[in-house]
């Protein structure tokens, strides 16, 4: 769970699965953003949620590093070739 809401942008405190009272805060604001219960609990709705918008983020590819390296060292064969 920090992992993911690390991957959405949320600042965390910690990432070893430690649920700290900083995670809690970070989950909370997760959970507002959301329109969901807030409660810095990780209950069912909460888990989907946060599955729901990384699985989004990663079918969006704005965050695929190789996928955006292989374009650029493409792109410099191209012109190399010209």
């Amino acid at each position: 769970m920090q992992e993911m809401l690390k991957g959405l942008g949320y600042d965390i405190d910690r990432t070893d699965g430690y649920f700290s009272s900083e995670t809690a805060s970070t989950l909370k604001a997760f959970q507002d953003d959301q329109g969901l219960s807030v409660t810095g609990d990780l209950n069912q709705e909460t888990a989907e949620r946060l599955q729901g918008e990384i699985i989004q983020r990663i079918r969006d590819g704005k965050d695929d590093r190789q996928k955006e390296e292989a374009i650029d060292i493409t792109r410099q064969q191209a012109q190399t070739n010209e």
